[in-house]
């Protein structure tokens, strides 16, 4: 398993804390996100710091969509982020939906299952 480093951990939280209040102000700039109700819940820097994948949630079902929509915004998303940051390279932002709710509801589900059949 790989260990992340501090650095990168404390890079990853800086990105997030600045893509948050970006998205919370509207500085931005970018319309088509200003009615959506999007959280930033984790980023994962690169080992290099050229490259970051940013997950995201987001209330509705059109998580698709807002993922393809942040994706297509990345570079003026990532320079925003350069602004900000005090890193030698700026990384290149990369949007996943994030997951993890779906993931615990299944594993909930099955520990349920599991438990109700004893």
């Amino acid at each position: 398993m790989k260990t992340v480093s501090q650095r990168a951990i404390r890079v990853g939280e800086n990105i997030r804390s600045v893509l948050g209040e970006a998205i919370i102000t509207g500085s931005h700039h970018i319309s088509e996100i200003d009615n959506k109700f999007i959280t930033i819940t984790e980023v994962v820097p690169s080992p290099d710091f050229k490259k970051a994948k940013v997950y995201f949630g987001s209330l509705g079902r059109d998580e698709e969509l807002i993922a393809k929509l942040l994706n297509s915004f990345s570079g003026k998303l990532s320079s925003l982020v350069a602004k900000n940051l005090t890193t030698k390279y700026s990384p290149r932002l990369y949007f996943y939906s994030d997951d993890t709710y779906e993931k615990v509801k299944k594993i909930d589900k099955l520990i349920s299952s599991a438990n109700s059949k004893q």
